[in-house]
């Protein structure tokens, strides 16, 4: 496969209020959003904490994307604070607790900005009061892979669907802002049926590649494995059906089986994520202890890492 290469570094166009996007964390999604924004004429900037900020921001990094056969380079802008009125914040997927990174926000700059959280926390009524104005949930559907200093993206475009109506001012001003078509907007009104469609299949693939040390695509290829793939896609729906949402299995088997073949995720990488575990395991203790049984799989693949973290063995 041949990759088009550019050395082109684009200059960062003005940090007027209308063009200032912000990006709460340093991430693979920050990263791919901000090269996507910057290329769009927008002022993006990633909030880190100041020694974070100054260390990153030192970097060159390149993406690549396998659909458009390009490799190209570019630099961030960061900051710990926010210094100028944004049009946007974006709370991608990070590996790191929301609450450490609050005091990042300035709630005076944001009260003409749509806030937009693309992250799996369930609960962010903390975020709400902090920042005193609506929030849009949403998901964004992707293979971001980053390893020395390169980010890669497999598989299809990716998605960010909002949970909002389709005239909501949110879906426009990220439209306008990724005007280049290389993101797809999407929208699904009900939060929690959002959620779950994003978080079964994430769920799912991480916690058994993490816990077995293969590849989804290699699971795929064996009886005993794919079995292991439906029960914990049923396990997972049967928790979603507990927040009263009713998800298809054969969706979410679709999506597993539609993983790139080359794709690793987060948790395998680095199974002692702490961030990643207390995520799952949160949404696991919602379940209640008399449902246990219900999910055996999804407890033992738990229990699998935290030993493997651990240094237990048997």
């Amino acid at each position: 496969m041949f990759f088009k290469s550019s050395e082109t570094k684009k200059t960062l166009p003005s940090a007027t209020p209308d063009k200032t996007v912000y990006l709460l964390g340093y991430s693979p999604q920050s990263l791919y959003l901000f090269y996507h924004f910057q290329n769009c004429g927008y002022y993006p900037i990633i909030l880190e904490t100041p020694d974070k900020a100054t260390e990153i921001e030192k970097d060159e990094f390149i993406i690549k994307e396998d659909r458009l056969l390009q490799r190209n380079k570019f630099k961030i802008q960061t900051s710990c604070q926010m210094q100028k009125d944004g049009c946007l914040l974006i709370i991608p997927q990070t590996s790191s607790s929301l609450k450490n990174k609050l005091l990042l926000l300035s709630p005076t700059k944001l009260k003409s900005a749509q806030i937009i959280f693309l992250d799996f926390e369930e609960d962010i009524g903390f975020l709400v009061d902090f920042l005193q104005k609506p929030i849009i949930r949403g998901t964004m559907s992707c293979f971001i892979e980053f390893s020395k200093k390169q980010i890669t993206l497999s598989g299809r475009q990716p998605t960010i669907t909002l949970s909002c109506e389709d005239n909501h001012t949110a879906v426009q001003a990220l439209k306008t802002a990724l005007g280049n078509g290389c993101i797809n907007i999407d929208t699904l009104p009900d939060a929690t049926q959002n959620f779950w469609n994003a978080f079964i299949p994430y769920t799912a693939a991480s916690l058994l590649s993490a816990a077995t040390e293969k590849s989804i695509a290699t699971m795929t290829k064996t009886p005993e494995d794919r079995q292991a793939i439906t029960d914990i896609i049923n396990e997972l729906v049967f928790l979603a059906r507990k927040s009263n949402v009713e998800i298809s299995s054969s969706e979410m088997l679709r999506k597993i089986y539609n993983i790139p073949y080359s794709y690793t995720y987060p948790l395998q990488q680095n199974p002692q994520n702490q961030h990643e575990l207390n995520r799952f395991f949160s949404v696991l203790a919602k379940g209640g202890e008399k449902e246990e049984q219900k999910t055996p799989l999804l407890r033992k693949l738990l229990t699998q890492i935290y030993n493997k973290n651990a240094g237990i063995t048997g």
